[in-house]
């Protein structure tokens, strides 16, 4: 049986940011968000920074339209940040509570990379978990929520964790060499 995490409803301060919902067309924005929630640094922040280096490299105009996650430039940058990428290659790791204190960590903040099993490695979703509760504006633990009638299992594909309990600082910068990043 596959049991959902803990949820707590969490926008990572989209509302704060765009509170009439305009500013934001379109809500591919889970990067955004998991990453606002994940470092403590404002969704803002997260979404402009996010928005300059995928229109710098991928051509997308902003964000919102869904974020590359396998590209260089965002593993540079979430590195930069102090964030280690954990891949999971041992057969699935199950994104629910039984996961917790096995596979996935439940003493610190994580930020996952999940899909619905079975499709294809294109298209998925970044969910924040901090001390085994996810953090994120549905509870993408929940296998109702992605499949009708709960058939399916959604597969932790790998994970940020922080290095360290030290805050980032700032951003990337934007002057850095074009080499590596694609």
């Amino acid at each position: 049986m596959i049991t959902p995490m803990r949820f707590h409803k969490n926008d990572g301060g989209r509302h704060e940011y765009d509170p009439a919902g305009v500013k934001i067309r379109g809500r591919r924005d889970c990067v955004a968000r998991a990453v606002a929630i994940g470092t403590g640094e404002t969704y803002e922040y997260w979404y402009h920074t996010l928005s300059w280096w995928s229109r710098h490299y991928d051509g997308k105009r902003n964000a919102s339209t869904g974020i590359r996650t396998t590209r260089g430039w965002f593993r540079r940058l979430m590195q930069e940040a102090g964030w280690r990428w954990v891949a999971i290659d041992d057969g699935p790791v199950y994104f629910c509570a039984e996961e917790l204190g096995k596979s996935l960590p439940n003493d610190r903040t994580i930020i996952c990379d999940i899909q619905k099993q079975g499709r294809d490695l294109r298209g998925g979703h970044y969910a924040t978990v901090i001390n085994g509760v996810t953090h994120d504006t549905w509870n993408a633990s929940d296998p109702y929520r992605w499949t009708r009638g709960g058939r399916g299992k959604i597969v932790v594909k790998g994970y940020w964790e922080h290095e360290s309990n030290e805050p980032w600082d700032g951003m990337l910068d934007k002057d850095t060499k074009d080499e590596g990043y694609d």
